[in-house]
């Protein structure tokens, strides 16, 4: 029995849009790929500015540590907003998976004949032991949990797959649990850098106290 015309069109329609977001989505990780470049870009001059005054002072003056709080405090504030962007970006990605998600999961429990579930591997098999490569069976549609949404293996569509294995890894408590997305590498990496300026003027301040009361000899650079 062929699909009513108007189911027909719900179909492409409901495709075009998953194909829409799904471009939308890799537009958005693109310019937030953009954004951060353009951040660390900037933070790496800030460092330079900071490495060109130690090298111009020799730690024998206290401007030097002046500038290198200001440069501290700035870019303080400066990668807090870098942190703000991050997670907006976050926030803006995550709906849209989440929206994602429930088109695969519309598409399966509607067309379950066109959109059937197909069973993938829990693990991938070790590299050292090849194993002859197996066509992926589709599930029948009764086999399956409501919309697949229990994290069974059997799911079709990345978005519900990647769910299925990030619930897998909590529940079997692995000690390098799945993690998708860079996002809580992108705030390390903030983190790291902030710490860093207020680390470097720090020393420098020390030095420049250790010098300038005679406790350590000038620094020749």
């Amino acid at each position: 029995m062929e699909p009513a015309p108007n189911e027909h069109l719900a179909e492409q329609l409901l495709f075009q849009e998953y194909a829409l977001v799904v471009d939308e989505t890799a537009k958005l990780s693109d310019r937030r790929q953009t954004v951060n470049d353009i951040y660390i870009g900037l933070n790496v001059l800030f460092l330079t500015a900071m490495g060109v005054a130690f090298v111009s002072s020799h730690l024998q003056s206290w401007w030097v540590t002046a500038i290198c709080g200001l440069i501290a405090v700035f870019t303080t504030l400066f990668n807090t907003f870098w942190y703000r962007t991050v997670n907006r970006y976050q926030n803006l990605v995550r709906a849209r998976y989440r929206y994602l998600r429930g088109i695969e999961r519309k598409m399966q429990q509607q067309w379950p004949a066109i959109f059937p579930a197909i069973a993938l591997p829990e693990k991938e098999p070790p590299a050292s032991k090849p194993q002859a490569s197996q066509p992926l069976a589709p599930v029948p549609p009764g086999a399956l949990p409501a919309a697949a949404h229990e994290f069974d293996l059997a799911v079709r569509g990345i978005y519900l797959f990647e769910d299925a294995l990030r619930e897998i890894s909590k529940q079997q408590r692995q000690s390098n649990p799945v993690v998708f997305g860079f996002a809580r590498l992108e705030k390390g990496t903030i983190i790291v850098l902030s710490s860093a300026y207020w680390l470097i003027a720090g020393l420098i301040a020390v030095a420049t106290y250790l010098i300038s009361s005679g406790v350590w000899p000038p620094v020749k650079l």
